[in-house]
């Protein structure tokens, strides 16, 4: 979307759904992520970030999903 790219994307519904390694806890990282987050909002999209792998990632989707 523009300049960002988004792991997985139910475009019609726009709904975002990035997967977060260990290297989105450093700062610079984290930054750029609420960057892109506040953009893809005010294009109207729904961000879900799954935090791998402390969280179970087929879990997560079915629950975004209901």
């Amino acid at each position: 979307v523009s300049r960002y790219f988004i792991d997985f994307a139910c475009v019609d519904q726009k709904i975002a759904i990035e997967i977060d390694g260990q290297q989105h806890k450093q700062e610079e990282r984290a930054k750029s992520d609420q960057r892109k987050d506040a953009f893809l909002l005010k294009q109207g999209w729904t961000i879900h970030r799954i935090k791998w792998p402390d969280e179970n990632i087929r879990e997560r989707i079915v629950e975004i999903f209901k």
